[in-house]
């Protein structure tokens, strides 16, 4: 009896290891970062400020501002196009580690 719980659950682990295998890491749901706020939507300011999220994570950063702003990452890892107010940038986290991120319009990375 014993032998056959063990057999089942070595399948399951080999099963759900192939599975990663092919499918990947599994996705995360989209965390969203405003460029401003509904409460001071021309503030020159990410919010949140800071994030932390796990490895599959998709980030959406949205502009609220009436101004163009992007989000630019110093490792280079991403860099969305200027975006309008209503308009989205999003990046899916595949790496774990510390990203610092700035918008790249002149005079806004303060």
């Amino acid at each position: 009896m014993r032998k056959r719980i063990w057999l089942v659950a070595a399948l399951g682990m080999v099963l759900s290891g192939a599975a990663a295998l092919f499918l990947g890491p599994p996705v995360r749901a989209a965390e969203t970062v405003t460029m401003g706020s509904d409460a001071k939507p021309n503030d020159f300011k990410f919010f949140p400020a800071e994030i932390t999220v796990p490895v599959g994570t998709t980030v959406v950063w949205r502009n609220l501002s009436d101004i163009p702003h992007d989000a630019t990452a110093r490792d280079n890892s991403f860099a969305s196009d200027q975006l309008a107010k209503g308009q989205d940038f999003s990046f899916t986290f595949k790496t774990p580690g510390e990203i610092p991120y700035y918008c790249s319009v002149s005079g806004h990375e303060d």
